[in-house]
């Protein structure tokens, strides 16, 4: 089985360093960048990622434009699941995610379950 590759568009060093050790736990390789541009760039040089978590309060670029940003790339762009990983966690904040371009949204802070649930949730099924 292929392992499957995450990226982390997050700025705090500290959920930096939750995703790295969460992915490993699960046994998944996880790619960190702290901006928009960076997202992009590692899109652009890597084959696409397996599944993005982005953190909606980027400096400069927020979540919903580098979704937009990520989704005109290539055709991998357009197909990778995107989930919107944000403290705010009201309808209509959900539903700018989803009309963004993103495919859903954990709520932060999350537990190891809900964090779990979501990966299964997009890669389970995907092609290897």
């Amino acid at each position: 089985m292929a392992e499957k590759r995450l990226l982390f568009v997050e700025d705090n060093s500290n959920q930096q360093a939750l995703y790295k050790a969460l992915s490993k736990r699960f046994g998944f390789k996880a790619q960190l960048v702290s901006n928009c541009r960076e997202a992009l760039k590692s899109c652009q040089e890597n084959e696409m990622y397996d599944l993005i978590f982005m953190d909606m309060s980027l400096e400069e670029i927020d979540g919903c434009q580098c979704t937009g940003m990520i989704r005109e790339l290539n055709q991998l762009g357009k197909n990778v699941p995107i989930v919107a990983v944000t403290g705010h966690v009201s309808d209509d904040y959900r539903v700018r995610c989803l009309d963004s371009g993103m495919n859903d949204f954990l709520p932060k802070p999350f537990g190891i379950d809900d964090f779990s649930a979501m990966i299964d949730k997009w890669t389970k099924n995907q092609p290897e």
